[in-house]
């Protein structure tokens, strides 16, 4: 399936950044961050992903699947960097969606 990870691509202006991935429901959350870091090198113990479910955004567990949180295709998911370093650098120079 495929699914949409949302992010802030330049953190002073707000701009969003959508990344498209292919996935299987038993994916785990952890090996989801590590697709993420291949692409916007950004180290997969600094990315906290969030899921809306039931109206709220619930952070998303690395041990967890997807499957776990019924993610569904297109579904959008939230990457979330809390400071770091070089986390501002890396997103600015992530490719661009087209």
């Amino acid at each position: 399936m495929r699914i949409d990870i949302q992010y802030l691509r330049h953190f002073d202006h707000g701009v969003r950044q959508n990344l498209e991935f292919e996935v299987s429901e038993e994916c785990l959350v952890s090996e989801l961050k590590v697709m993420i870091h291949s692409h916007i090198k950004v180290p997969a113990n600094v990315q906290e992903l969030y899921v809306q479910r039931f109206g709220r955004f619930e952070v998303m567990p690395d041990d967890l699947s997807l499957g776990f949180y019924q993610i569904k295709e297109g579904q959008k998911i939230t990457l979330k960097v809390p400071f770091y370093g070089e986390s501002n650098d890396a997103a600015r120079t992530a490719p661009k969606n087209k």
